[in-house]
């Protein structure tokens, strides 16, 4: 890589940008390289605030975070599955035969899976292959992946993980509380009580965000049907709507990350911009404005 591609891959890795002046994204530097990104794609999907804590000598607040881990084990989880599928065959251009094919086809595998999975939850959007090439099981694990997002006060998008640990929480407390009416159990993090107005407001924001992403899946799968260039099957429609509004990047099919948006429909594509733009700004602040109540007192 040389300095040019160091500092253009430096400026969209940690705003989780994820553009890249060549064309097949990372998959056009060596496998260090893209090792090296990680970390950093890492970085910029974590709360900010953390790090604050860890130059002031108190790193214990980023190991104790539950956000932070549950964000790392995430990640750990969806990379070793899908990691897994690869190593097993799928996706991969040829079946180690030997013990140095074998270390090799691991590395190769570990490294797609781990990168893959990262860029996509933290956003950023990088490739180190084209997933294209991958089966429908490995790419439906990966689709899975872009619902999750990187934490709150990062630079990632979708619907961030410190929501998912509020709602898992929420909902453990509801099934506790079903088992023994008479318990008083508030829901936790970091140590500290979270109000039922906030428990109430992560619901709505991922019903509402899994709302808009299964009707915007059936509006662009419907509207491929009107243009001569693009098909998408159900799970390419997918991946279109929540890269969109996750603001994710590249999907699968048409939109894969060696492919571009290009051959959609104007309506489609104007769509798509109002899926990003209302992505980026969490969707209830851009929702609001279409209330009667926001234009009243």
């Amino acid at each position: 890589m040389d300095l040019y591609n160091a500092v253009a891959h430096a400026l969209t890795t940690l705003p989780t940008g994820g553009f890249s002046p060549e064309a097949r994204s990372a998959e056009a530097f060596a496998p260090a390289i893209q090792w090296a990104m990680m970390p950093f794609m890492l970085i910029a999907g974590t709360n900010f605030a953390l790090f604050w804590h860890v130059f002031n000598g108190e790193p214990r607040h980023l190991t104790d975070n539950a956000e932070f881990r549950a964000y790392l084990l995430v990640i750990a989880g969806f990379g070793a599955v899908v990691s897994a599928v690869l190593f097993a065959g799928v996706g991969m251009a040829e079946t180690p035969t030997n013990v140095d094919a074998v270390a090799g086809n691991l590395e190769n595998a570990l490294r797609q899976g781990l990168f893959q999975v990262i860029a996509i939850v933290t956003t950023t959007g990088y490739a180190s292959m084209d997933f294209n090439t991958w089966d429908a099981s490995a790419q439906t694990v990966l689709l899975f992946a872009y619902f999750l997002g990187g934490s709150a006060g990062s630079a990632a998008g979708s619907i961030k993980i410190v929501r998912w640990v509020i709602a898992k929480r929420a909902a453990d407390r509801s099934l506790f509380v079903a088992a023994h009416p008479e318990a008083v159990r508030p829901v936790r993090l970091n140590d500290e009580v979270i109000d039922e107005t906030t428990i109430r407001e992560v619901f709505v924001f991922v019903t509402v965000f899994v709302v808009l992403f299964a009707v915007s899946t059936m509006l662009l799968y419907l509207d491929s049907f009107r243009t001569p260039d693009v098909t998408l099957s159900g799970l390419e429609a997918m991946s279109v709507a929540i890269a969109t509004l996750g603001n994710v990047g590249p999907g699968f099919g048409p939109v894969g990350p060696m492919n571009s948006f290009l051959a959609f429909s104007g309506a489609a594509k104007l769509y798509m911009v109002f899926l990003m733009w209302i992505g980026r700004l969490e969707i209830l602040s851009v929702l609001v404005i279409f209330t009667s109540s926001f234009w009243t007192r």
